[in-house]
C-alpha cells in the first residue's frame, strides 16, 4: 500500500496490508489505520492512528513492532520496558495549527474545489491560528473556541458563523482520527453575538423609500408583460427574503410539498449548511404557478429560463427587471426593507406577517403572474 494510495482512495471500506495493518476509509472521508493481532491468545483491533498524520510506512513499522511483541507473549497495549507505549496510550500532541497544515495538504493532493480549500486554509491561518495555534488538538476547549469566535464577530459577524462551521468540520476529522473524543464547537455554549444594525440617516432613508415604492413597483411588474417565470421568481424573493442567488438556484428536490418545506444549502454552497424555510401561504402559490411554467417537471429548476428550460435564470435576469421598470430598486434592498419595516412592529414579524403587509397593499391579489 503506498502513500498515494491512501491519499487517492475515497470508497469505503477496509484495504489491507501486511502484518494485520488495515486502512479504514469512512463514509464522511476519514481514513484511520488499525491492526488486527492475536494478544495472549485474544484477537484484538488496534488503533495506530489517522491515515492523515501517520504514513503508511510508519504504520508498517508500528504494526511490526506489536506483532513481535505479542509473538514473545506481551501485550503491546501495555508500557514496553523500552519506555514504547501502543499508539492508543500514547499522548497526542498534535497542534491546532500542525493538524490544519496536515488537513489542507492532503485536500489539495485529491485536487478536489482548489479555489475553496485556499480560500479555507487562508481564513484559518489569518484568523484562528494566531489564537488557538499552538493549543493540542486534544485540548482545545470551549472557551478557547468562544474566544476566537467572539474576536471575529467583533468584525464580521458572517466571517465568524463561516469560521465556525469550518471549525466543526475540522473537529470532526480530528474525533475520526481518534485524537480527541468531542467536538467543541458543537457545544451549545458557543454563541454568536450579532452586532446591532448601524443606524444611519442615508441607510434609512433609502429603506423607507424602497419600503413605500414597493406597492407601486409590483403592480407595474405585474402589468409589465414580463415573462411569467421572471415574476415569480421576484416575488419568490420578496417573500422569502432569502439572497437572490439561492432562489434563482432552487430546485423542484429541494422542496417537500407533504411538509411544505424549502430544505437548501445556504447560498446554494456545496456543503453548505442546510437552512430550512417553511413555505408559507404566499411562497406556496408561487410554487404552485411555476410548476404549471416548468411543464410540472419534479426535478430540474423551480424557476428554469425560458430560452432553455434545462437552465436557471442568469444573475442578471432579476436585477434588471426594476431598472428598466424605472425604479432604483435592487434585490437585495428586499431584506433591508423587511428588516426596517419589522424594528417598528410589535408581536410576530416573521415572514408570514411580511406576506399579509405585501399581500394588503396588492388588494389581496399578489401572487398573479402575467397570462
Amino acid at each position: 500500500m503506498t502513500l498515494s494510495f491512501v491519499r487517492r482512495v475515497r470508497e469505503p471500506g477496509r484495504y489491507y496490508d501486511q502484518d494485520g495493518l488495515i486502512l479504514t476509509v469512512s463514509k464522511g472521508g476519514g481514513k484511520s489505520w488499525i491492526q488486527r493481532i492475536t494478544i495472549q491468545g485474544r484477537r484484538q483491533d488496534i488503533g495506530l492512528g489517522s491515515a492523515h498524520l501517520i504514513t503508511p510506512a510508519q504504520a508498517r513499522r508500528q504494526a511490526l513492532r506489536n506483532r513481535e511483541i505479542a509473538r514473545a507473549g506481551g501485550n503491546p497495549l501495555a508500557p514496553q520496558p523500552d519506555g514504547r507505549r501502543s499508539p492508543r496510550t500514547e499522548p497526542r500532541e498534535i497542534t491546532f495549527s500542525r493538524f490544519t497544515l496536515t488537513r489542507h495538504r492532503r485536500l489539495l493532493a485529491a485536487g478536489l474545489g482548489l479555489t475553496r480549500i485556499k480560500e479555507e486554509r487562508s481564513r484559518i491561518v489569518r484568523l484562528v491560528i494566531p489564537r488557538i495555534g499552538r493549543i493540542p488538538m486534544a485540548r482545545v476547549s470551549v472557551e478557547d473556541i468562544q474566544r476566537v469566535i467572539t474576536e471575529i464577530s467583533k468584525t464580521n459577524t458572517n466571517t465568524a458563523d463561516a469560521v465556525r462551521r469550518q471549525l466543526a468540520i475540522l473537529f470532526d476529522e480530528s474525533i475520526e482520527a481518534r485524537i480527541r473524543p468531542d467536538n467543541p464547537v458543537r457545544s451549545r455554549e458557543i454563541v454568536i453575538v450579532k452586532k446591532t444594525r448601524r443606524v444611519t440617516s442615508e441607510g434609512d432613508a433609502r429603506n423607507r423609500r424602497v419600503l413605500s415604492e414597493l406597492p407601486a413597483f409590483l403592480d407595474a411588474l405585474r402589468n409589465s408583460g414580463r415573462r411569467p417565470g421572471i415574476v415569480l421568481l421576484i416575488q419568490f424573493t420578496l417573500l422569502s427574503l432569502r439572497h437572490p442567488k439561492e432562489c434563482r438556484l432552487a430546485t423542484w428536490s429541494q422542496i417537500d410539498g407533504e411538509r411544505r418545506v424549502w430544505r437548501f444549502p445556504n447560498m446554494q454552497k456545496e456543503d453548505g449548511e442546510i437552512v430550512e424555510i417553511r413555505l408559507h401561504d404566499g411562497l406556496w402559490d408561487i410554487l404552485q404557478k411555476a410548476r404549471l411554467i416548468g411543464r410540472g417537471d419534479r426535478t430540474g429548476w423551480v424557476f428554469p429560463n425560458p430560452n432553455d428550460i434545462n437552465k436557471h435564470y442568469t444573475e442578471n435576469a432579476g436585477y434588471k427587471v426594476p431598472l428598466e421598470l424605472g425604479f432604483n430598486l435592487a434585490q437585495l434592498d428586499f431584506r433591508r426593507a423587511y428588516e426596517y419595516w419589522a424594528e417598528g412592529q410589535t408581536g410576530g414579524v416573521g415572514l408570514e406577517e411580511w406576506f399579509q403587509v405585501i399581500a394588503s397593499q396588492q388588494g389581496g391579489d399578489f401572487i398573479n403572474a402575467n397570462k
